[in-house]
């Protein structure tokens, strides 16, 4: 079959047959089976992997920013106390972005899978793992075309406030020791705190008030792209690289089946690079040279020297990621090289990102053409390097 007709079925199915590809449900499940199936037509190892996540990651946010009513409270009476408790909380609130779970190891989970064909080379100097999300996100009050541009100038906020109740904390610890008092910072505090409780509470709003979507561009349009590389690697691999190619499940539970693929790669690998595809059906196609919504990362110099030499060629420009996380966000917080492939609007976002407006119609399958066409030309160019 055509690359594109190939192309239009995969979507056909993805984001038309299937209503709803949310993560952990019975759609997301068919989803898997469809595309370990299109690997196998390619390749003699493709492997399921299940694993649990959390089902709800708003409710996880949530329960930690309205966890500084009780660190506020504790100060009152003992603020060393609530210091060290706030520390406490904020360390494991970053430690939850930065993929490392922590107290949602206490709620209940549910299984996904990650689908993962596998390419070896003869001779490999390194790995090269491509990948893109299957599971569709869902849209919410969070999601809005008019609140998602915004979040990342909220999550700053947010990360600021806790800060400044965990600081006010220790101040009013110190001065309550040489026997002192700062009359002023309780009522910062509380208003750091009323800050904080908005956001939960938007955030538990969110968590109950959501819309399943068919996730046509994000990312139904990567793992078509994500496809056609497939066939692209296994026609002409790169001599000197193992290849991974996995569709990871439940993104949209803090990228959990992205935290578990990473895992999954045995130490003792000198050469580990991620190629991620998001959203490539609309939008301005870029690459990403850094990424992160509260902490800006560099994506890996080589594979943006790879894409920047072949950038023109397959129309494709440079951009930074800063108002969502993609799913690089994983393996750059691990230290590994990353980047991403991805379509983005003037605002810094994909086209109807986790909206209902996501849909079949809105796909341009030559853009993810030319999407899986470049990125097996970076492949192809850093399977050349001399020295990996």
């Amino acid at each position: 079959m055509a690359g594109i007709d190939q192309i239009r079925q995969d979507i056909l199915f993805l984001a038309g047959r299937l209503s709803h590809r949310c993560a952990q449900s019975e759609e997301e499940l068919e989803a898997a089976r469809y595309i370990e199936g299109r690997f196998k037509e390619r390749f003699a190892s493709v492997d399921l992997e299940s694993f649990a996540a959390v089902d709800n990651q708003n409710i996880v946010v949530a329960s930690y920013l309205a966890e500084f009513l009780v660190v506020a409270l504790l100060a009152t009476w003992w603020p060393f106390a609530a210091f060290f408790y706030g520390a406490v909380i904020f360390i494991a609130y970053a430690a939850e972005y930065m993929g490392y779970p922590v107290f949602s190891r206490l709620l209940p989970h549910f299984e996904s899978a990650n689908v993962v064909a596998r390419h070896y080379a003869e001779r490999p100097a390194g790995l090269l793992v491509i990948t893109a999300h299957y599971d569709s996100g869902t849209a919410s009050p969070l999601t809005s075309p008019d609140v998602a541009p915004r979040m990342r100038a909220v999550q700053v906020a947010i990360v600021l406030c806790m800060l400044f109740v965990v600081a006010t904390c220790a101040a009013d610890g110190m001065a309550a020791w040489v026997g002192g008092v700062i009359p002023a910072l309780a009522g910062l505090r509380w208003a750091a705190v009323a800050v904080l409780l908005s956001a939960a509470a938007a955030h538990f709003y969110g968590a109950s008030q959501n819309t399943d979507v068919r996730g046509a561009i994000t990312n139904a349009s990567g793992v078509a792209a994500l496809l056609q590389i497939a066939e692209k690697v296994c026609d002409d691999p790169p001599g000197r690289l193992d290849v991974w190619l996995a569709a990871t499940g439940a993104h949209e539970r803090w990228m959990a089946g992205m935290r578990e693929l990473v895992s999954g790669i045995k130490g003792g690998r000198p050469f580990v690079r991620f190629i991620n595809i998001e959203s490539v059906g609309a939008g301005k196609l870029c690459y990403t040279t850094s990424e992160g919504e509260l902490v800006a990362a560099a994506c890996g110099a080589d594979l943006v020297e790879a894409a920047q030499a072949e950038a023109a060629q397959h129309g494709f420009a440079a951009a930074k990621l800063r108002r969502i996380d993609s799913a690089a966000h994983i393996p750059l917080a691990r230290g590994y090289g990353a980047i991403s492939l991805m379509g983005l609007e003037p605002n810094g976002i994909p086209r109807h990102w986790n909206w209902t407006s996501d849909s079949i119609s809105e796909v341009n399958e030559h853009a993810i053409a030319q999407t899986a066409d470049f990125a097996h030309a970076i492949v192809k160019r850093l399977g050349a390097k001399e020295t990996l």
